[in-house]
């Protein structure tokens, strides 16, 4: 089976440097947390420097991936299957829903889904002194068109289960999802909504007084997380 990488882009460009690029992945751990509400002690990040590839990671709880930098972008891998991205429960798309809180923690409003071979796996991301411009020029020449963008209603409307007619590689601006996300937050406004993606228990993660809440995404009922 082929895993799905996550792309998101950053403004990130001394990959050579490693105190720099230590400054730089403490500082987005520190985004991570704050934004996600992820409160664990920063060690619960683990992170890892190779010498010889010099590729710098660390992993992410909560959401369960792990970080690799390059120069221009993220390369997050979720270790999921690739055909999952299109995998969904009525309009719950698992990770795209985990991508867009992410890069949304991040600032960003946008991704890219892509099967291995486009990344690290005989693609650009083999080497982490790689931007993003040499990413995405090899990806598409790879392709051999342009990037598609990801459409949920178009695969929600497939009639094939599981779903066999998807791309290898999408883009994804997440304009619907900031959408509903905006209508979400507006139903709770005594919550502050933290993602759209949804426990173990399939509640949504939100904060209010400091605390952590769970809310039933239909139901809006909201019960404090346990410790």
């Amino acid at each position: 089976m082929i895993d799905i990488t996550h792309i998101i882009r950053h403004d990130f460009m001394e990959v050579h440097d490693l105190g720099a690029s230590m400054e730089f992945i403490k500082e987005t751990i520190r985004l991570l947390k704050e934004r996600l509400f992820i409160q664990v002690p920063d060690d619960a990040f683990p992170i890892w420097h190779d010498n010889e590839d010099n590729e710098t990671n660390f992993s992410v709880p909560v959401y369960d991936v792990e970080f690799v930098l390059h120069n221009g972008f993220w390369q997050i891998e979720s270790y999921y299957h690739y055909r999952q991205l299109v995998m969904h429960t009525g309009d719950y798309f698992h990770l795209r829903r985990m991508t867009f809180d992410i890069a949304r923690a991040l600032g960003r409003d946008e991704a890219w889904y892509a099967a291995e071979y486009y990344t690290w796996n005989g693609g650009a991301c083999e080497k982490a002194e790689s931007t993003f411009g040499q990413w995405y020029e090899q990806a598409e020449k790879d392709y051999g068109k342009p990037i598609p963008e990801f459409n949920q209603q178009a695969i929600m409307a497939l009639r094939d289960e599981p779903v066999t007619d998807y791309e290898d590689i999408y883009h994804d601006s997440f304009e619907d999802c900031r959408i509903y996300f905006d209508r979400l937050q507006s139903k709770i406004p005594d919550y502050t909504l933290l993602g759209l993606y949804r426990t173990p228990d399939n509640r949504l993660r939100c904060k209010k007084d400091n605390c952590l809440y769970l809310i039933d995404e239909h139901t809006l009922a909201a019960d404090p997380a346990l410790p």
